[in-house]
């Protein structure tokens, strides 16, 4: 979801893609698996697309979400 809507986020022919993922992300917010696996320690970011990586990231699932969703509003109009 965080790939489609950073990649996304710049092409106003897709922005109904972009909030789609919000949605979804948002979505899966209210569930408790969820917001527990976020504290879990992200250690496979090698695994991600170039585009989506973050420079010397080292913490947890939930960190990176924030700073991908930062990104995500800071970067588009």
């Amino acid at each position: 979801m965080l790939f489609y809507a950073i990649e996304y986020k710049t092409d106003a022919t897709r922005q109904g893609i972009v909030r789609m993922c919000v949605f979804v992300l948002q979505t899966m917010s209210v569930e408790a698996a969820f917001g527990k696996n976020l504290n879990n320690k992200f250690e496979a970011q090698e695994t991600l697309p170039p585009s989506i990586r973050l420079q010397n990231f080292k913490g947890t699932y939930a960190d990176f979400l924030i700073s991908s969703i930062h990104t995500l509003i800071t970067g588009s109009n």
